[in-house]
């Protein structure tokens, strides 16, 4: 807390929740599986200490990372699309920034069972 008087007036400043990170996300909710080459949708959630904005990443388990989802407040449910081009298990997980550029540490994984489309001959 800061503070300091300005001619008659005092002034206080008092920074809650300034320079926190927002709580790491809970992990991604998903379906157990989704068929390969097909839209699977999964969503995501946290808050942030100071009700900060907050964006999301996530890790598809393939080796890299999604870019950051635009900004969304505190506490509301961010929806993703994703698609798997290949059959397996996949451990997703998330991350949060929040519009001061601080970082949350990565969400446990939800884990998705991604099958091969059945194709007819």
């Amino acid at each position: 807390m800061l503070k300091w008087v300005i001619g008659s007036v005092l002034v206080i400043l008092s920074a809650v929740g300034c320079g926190k990170a927002p709580l790491t996300p809970a992990a991604p909710v998903a379906p157990a599986t989704a068929m390969e080459a097909q839209p699977c949708t999964l969503t995501c959630v946290t808050t942030d200490p100071a009700g900060k904005n907050v964006a999301y990443r996530f890790d598809w388990d393939e080796g890299d990372t999604s870019g950051w989802t635009g900004f969304l407040a505190s506490g509301v449910t961010c929806t993703v699309i994703h698609v798997w081009d290949r059959n397996g298990v996949y451990a997703v997980r998330a991350q949060a920034k929040n519009d001061a550029e601080r970082l949350s540490g990565w969400s446990e994984p939800d884990t998705v069972k991604v099958d091969s489309l059945c194709r007819l001959k």
